[in-house]
Order: C-alpha cells, then sequence, then structure tokens
C-alpha cells in the first residue's frame, strides 16, 4: 500500500478594518468594520503521496472572484514556491462577516486591498512551506452524521413567488422540512497510527449569515466550528468546508454572535461523537478542468476570465471529493454525487475563483434573487448542467486510474 502523508499550517487572514463587510451585492455597497470579534484563519493542508503533492487551502473569506486578485493564474502562481499552481486548491467557507472579496463592489480597487492580497498571497505561501516541512505519515478515517433545525431550503414558494426563509419569522417548523436540503456532515480524518488527530476535514452545507452586516469581523459559523473543535481536542488542524449551499439557509440570518457560536457548537458535538470507519489511503489521484461560459447581459460582468468555471476532483481511495467554483445548489451536488462511481463523494462548494449562483433551471423558471442578473449571478443558464456533466465525467475518469 502506498504511503500518504499530511502536513498542516495555520495562518491569520484578518485584513485592515476600512476592506469592509459586504452589505449589498444588488446595490454593490460595502462598509468599512468596527472590530474584530474573532480572526479570520487560513488553514492548511498539504498531501503527499508518492509524487504527487497536494495543496488544500481553506480560507475564512466571502470568496476570491478573479478580478479581486488581479487575475487567477497569477495568484495561484504566487502562493507557492514548492508546488505548481494546478496542485493547489483554494477554498472559501463563504462567511459573509468577513472582507468583501469577491468583487461584488470597488473595493477590491483600493490600494489598501491590493495591498493585502498581496501579504495574502506570501502568508499562503509560507504557510505551504511549514506544512511541507512537518509532512508525516498517517492514516484516513471518514465519518458521517446528520444535524437538523440549524439550516433549511431558503426559497420558499408562495402565491407562486419565491421569498426568502429569513422573511417568515418566527419560522414554522413545517418549513425545517421542505425539499431539496442535505442536512448530512462528513469528515474526514488523518490520525497518526496511534489514533491521534493530525488534521480533521468537516464538511456541512448553510449559508454563514448569522452575523451577516455585522459592525465586527468573524468567521461565523465555520469558524466557530474549528474553535469548538480545538478546545475539545488540542492535538491537529480543523478544517471546515461548505458544501453546495447556494439555497440553504440557517433560520436565524443576522441574528448574531450567540446564533453562530450555538451553530457551529452544534456541528462540533455532532463531529465529536462519529464512528471514524479506517479507509484505503491509496491511491490518491487528482483531475482538473474548466469551463468557460458565457456571460448573461446587464450584469455588470464583461471580463472574459469571470466567466471560467474551475472543477477539480480528488480521490483518496474510497472517497472522492468534487472542488466547485461559486455558489452552487442542492440540485447539483445531489446530481454529481448520484452519478459519482466512488463508494463516499463530497461535493465542496465556494473553491477557486468566485463566480456568482450557478442556478438549476427551475430556479430561472421560478425566479428569485439567485438568477439576478448582476454581479452575483452571470454566468449562462445552461452551466449548471455542464457542470454536473463534466463533473460526473471527471469522476469516472478518475476511478479508471
Amino acid at each position: 500500500m502506498k504511503t500518504l502523508k499530511i502536513g498542516t499550517a495555520t495562518i491569520d487572514i484578518t485584513a485592515p478594518l476600512e476592506l469592509g463587510i459586504l452589505m449589498s451585492s444588488v446595490k454593490e455597497e460595502y462598509r468599512p468594520f468596527e472590530f474584530v470579534r474573532l480572526p479570520l484563519k487560513g488553514r492548511i493542508i498539504v498531501l503527499e503521496q508518492q509524487r504527487l503533492r497536494i495543496g488544500i487551502v481553506v480560507l475564512d473569506l466571502l470568496g476570491l472572484s478573479s478580478k479581486a486578485v488581479g487575475g487567477w493564474e497569477s495568484f495561484k502562481r504566487s502562493l507557492s514556491d514548492l508546488l505548481p499552481p494546478d496542485r493547489i486548491i483554494v477554498i472559501c467557507t463563504h462567511t459573509h462577516s468577513s472582507h468583501e472579496t469577491a468583487g461584488l463592489t470597488n473595493l477590491y480597487q483600493t490600494e489598501r486591498f491590493k495591498d493585502w492580497v498581496f501579504h495574502l498571497s506570501n502568508n499562503i505561501n509560507q504557510a505551504i512551506k511549514n506544512a511541507i516541512s512537518n509532512l508525516q505519515e498517517c492514516e484516513l478515517k471518514f465519518g458521517i452524521t446528520e444535524l437538523k433545525n440549524y439550516s433549511l431550503q431558503r426559497r420558499i414558494l408562495k402565491n407562486g413567488k419565491v421569498i426568502m426563509s429569513d422573511s417568515i419569522q418566527p419560522i414554522e417548523k413545517k418549513y425545517f422540512e421542505l425539499k431539496p436540503n442535505d442536512f448530512r456532515i462528513h469528515g474526514l480524518k488523518f490520525t497518526k497510527r496511534s489514533g491521534e488527530n493530525i488534521a480533521t476535514l468537516i464538511h456541512a452545507l448553510c449559508h454563514p449569515v448569522h452575523e451577516m452586516c455585522s459592525s465586527y469581523i468573524t468567521p461565523d459559523y465555520p469558524g466557530e466550528i474549528c474553535r469548538a473543535m480545538e478546545e475539545k481536542d488540542a492535538n491537529g488542524t480543523y478544517l471546515f468546508v461548505n458544501g453546495a449551499c447556494g439555497d440553504i439557509n440557517p433560520p436565524t440570518v443576522s441574528v448574531g454572535a450567540e446564533a453562530a457560536e450555538k451553530h457551529g457548537k452544534a456541528i462540533a458535538d455532532r463531529v465529536e461523537k462519529l464512528n471514524w470507519e479506517k479507509r484505503e489511503k491509496s491511491p490518491m489521484q487528482m483531475l482538473q478542468s474548466s469551463l468557460s461560459f458565457k456571460i448573461r447581459k446587464d450584469t455588470g460582468i464583461d471580463a472574459e476570465d469571470d466567466g471560467t468555471y474551475r472543477i477539480t476532483t480528488l480521490s483518496i481511495g474510497d472517497v472522492a471529493m468534487v472542488f466547485l467554483s461559486g455558489e452552487n445548489f442542492i440540485d447539483t451536488a445531489a446530481a454529481i454525487e448520484n452519478g459519482s462511481p466512488f463508494k463516499n463523494t463530497i461535493i465542496i462548494g465556494y473553491a477557486e475563483n468566485y463566480v456568482g449562483y450557478v442556478p438549476p433551471l427551475r430556479v430561472f423558471d421560478e425566479g428569485g434573487y439567485e438568477v439576478g442578473p448582476g454581479k452575483w449571478s452571470y454566468l449562462e443558464v445552461e452551466a449548471q448542467d455542464k457542470v454536473i456533466t463534466r463533473s460526473i465525467r471527471m469522476l469516472k475518469q478518475l476511478h479508471s486510474f
């Protein structure tokens, strides 16, 4: 059996307060922060098996668009002197109480923002070096559970129109059962042979908007998960990656820190009680691809690279991960998972460059915020179907190796 190794690193990526929070994507407004409640983190793992070495970079950010970082390819090249750009996967947790890094306002055009991007890439570069320097042999374990009552289908049809779930407070119990939804929590645990944790990757899906439009910086519930897990077990690094939660919200939008902490602790409690199954750790394989989509009219988007949608598939034994650009929907994740030949397939959103919402055709028919048109939703109407087809093809190719 091929040996699997892992190395980890964590960095602070909090930017100056003046690099503010997104207040409205429609109005293209942001507002400076007043203080930091919790710092934003970058959590990095490097996986190695024989000649294949892969870096996974998870950032407590809203998303990183190509134009916001001065071009995606050049940004990726700046992230490591030791790993090629196509061996690095960048993922944002999509917290709405971090800086406006998705290019939805003109904040990215300021010199202060450009300086921060420069320092961010340098810090990631050093963190990857640190992770490589502490590579150690590991075992892989997999776990799955679920958590209800903390997320729901946010698009509610009433009288032929779509309304958002947070507009009908208090939310009735029946709305928590609306389909489609996915209450699952996945866990990948990398341990020493003794069983001691080295790193744990936690996957669930829900918009991190408990603290949306706040006056302070905070990673919302994704950061609270990691903080709670670190309090339970000081050993190792904890990373949270969001799923295809384009149409999934918590019931407590913009309620505040208490709701974020409660949600984070609830997921951490579920993860702590997981029954971990030891899994085969080889082979580890990776495929990357991209799709060039047309940009709809009247969206305010004109840069060609903003239409580039990137897909990465990574498998370790019988577990596969699919990393998708932008804000994808439950329908998309379910279709890809159902078409996957792997025993377990985890669909991860907000990976690589941010490209806004990628709605299914039914959502375009229903209407609502997610279809735009605007800087938050601009890809061609057929994009979702093409993403599903390409992702399944890549998974089948990966499985055949």
